[in-house]
């Protein structure tokens, strides 16, 4: 089941991403393309409104505590998890938690590392914090993408 939601995911985010570079929008029979200058859009932009969370709704987790499995007493064998092994640390993050941050910034011996959920999606990344040696996190590497 993981494995054949993983290629959907895939194949969806590539085809998303073919869409983007290609500049074209895939349209459902009798959808038109909407203009708005540069940007194209199906969903005439003043349409769209936010319904999620206010800015820092979702508060992310920092320096996250563990258990060892055996002391862990809120997860069942079906539940899952974001595994993360690194230069012999492992980590699991339970998606019943994440559901609820979606970020989680960790370290994994001198590492930093960040972990990102989409509950909507049912997607997940993770990556090492560092760019030009310095950890400042997701903000971080945001900021320094924007230069």
């Amino acid at each position: 089941m993981i494995r054949k939601f993983a290629v959907l995911a895939l194949a969806t985010v590539g085809l998303l991403t073919l869409g983007v570079v290609a500049n074209t929008m895939l349209l459902s029979p009798g959808q038109e393309e909407v203009s708005d200058g540069d940007l194209k859009s199906v969903v005439p932009l003043d349409r769209i409104v936010s319904g999620g969370p206010p800015k820092d709704g979702i508060p992310s987790i920092d320096n996250p505590r563990f258990l060892k499995p055996g002391d862990v007493d809120f997860l069942s064998d079906s539940d899952v998890v974001i595994g993360v092994e690194y230069n012999g640390i492992a980590r699991a993050y339970p998606l019943k938690i994440l559901v609820w941050h979606e970020i989680v910034n960790d370290v994994l011996g001198d590492t930093p590392l960040v972990i990102t959920y989409c509950p909507l999606c049912y997607s997940s990344i993770a990556f090492f914090s560092i760019l030009d040696g310095k950890d400042g996190g997701i903000w971080h590497l945001w900021q320094t993408l924007q230069q």
